[in-house]
């Protein structure tokens, strides 16, 4: 811990502070085995604290890790953002709902009386309608939920900050835990939509995109088994497909017994009797 002290003072770096319960781990024990204390730190050195006057470090609560996480602000201001009208769109995650299917189903009914397309038109702008209603009254914003939640769990952990966790804490983090669930969905949803829109035409953004898998799929240079290092084209070919070959290759010399020799004996000569016996009717029974 000193070592880490000298090295902080070496850097020059100065502790944020933090904004939010006065720890950042708890190892989750009951009684007098819980243990919370602060381990996860930001530090940054003076010239950043110069740059960034306003920064700030929120000790986020989690509910898969025994650590918290930390998110750093740096001169957040929502001055002059307007902000956008929610789209309707269809939600993959409102499927995680229980009441989806009683929804959907109330909504559509029986899908006899679709005949032609205007009535078809009428049905779908009826269930657009019951969606909307529905998300609104009963499913809810799931973000907004996440914030709400993630200020009552942290509420929970300050009343019980010399105890382990409660039955109420432990039922936020599973609320959490399928919240989290639905927000991963809608974010694959949305960059699902922006690939739709936007990637299948021959535009900057596909050619980035492009360019990109290309960069991270291009090898650049290969070290040869004698320190070597290849950067020629045809060389790199060759040196991959002669690796492959011989990896591939069956050993014509291969001394299965020395190899079998380095293997750790796991069944014994008496577990090898009893396995390799005659069953009976009473195992069988």
């Amino acid at each position: 811990m000193e070592g880490f002290r000298n090295a902080v003072n070496a850097c020059g770096f100065s502790d944020l502070g933090f904004i939010g319960l006065p720890y950042t781990w708890d190892n989750r024990q009951q009684g007098a085995d819980n243990i919370k204390v602060r381990l996860d730190r930001a530090f940054a050195t003076e010239s950043f604290s110069d740059l960034f006057r306003e920064t700030k470090v929120w000790n986020m609560q989690t509910t898969e890790s025994d650590h918290s996480c930390l998110i750093i602000e740096c001169n957040c201001s929502n001055r002059g953002r307007s902000r956008k009208q929610k789209k309707n769109w269809y939600e993959n995650m409102w499927r995680r709902d229980p009441s989806y299917m009683k929804l959907v189903e109330d909504a559509w009914g029986d899908g006899a009386a679709v005949h032609d397309m205007n009535q078809l038109h009428h049905t779908l702008g009826k269930m657009q309608s019951s969606l909307r209603e529905w998300e609104v009254s009963i499913f809810g914003s799931v973000r907004t939920d996440l914030a709400r939640l993630r200020r009552e769990l942290e509420d929970v952990r300050r009343r019980s900050i010399f105890a382990g966790p409660s039955h109420r804490e432990r039922q936020i983090m599973s609320s959490i835990a399928e919240l989290l669930a639905r927000e991963e969905i809608m974010e694959k949803q949305r960059s699902r939509i922006s690939w739709l829109k936007y990637g299948d035409r021959n535009t900057g953004f596909f050619q980035a995109k492009a360019k990109e898998r290309a960069k991270t799929n291009h090898i650049s240079a290969l070290r040869s088994a004698d320190g070597v290092l290849i950067t020629d084209q045809k060389d790199i070919e060759g040196m991959a497909n002669d690796f492959y070959k011989e990896l591939f290759t069956a050993q014509s010399d291969l001394a299965i017994d020395g190899v079998l020799s380095k293997v750790p004996v796991r069944v014994t000569a008496p577990m090898n009797e009893v396995l390799d016996a005659p069953f009976t009717a009473q195992e069988i029974t």
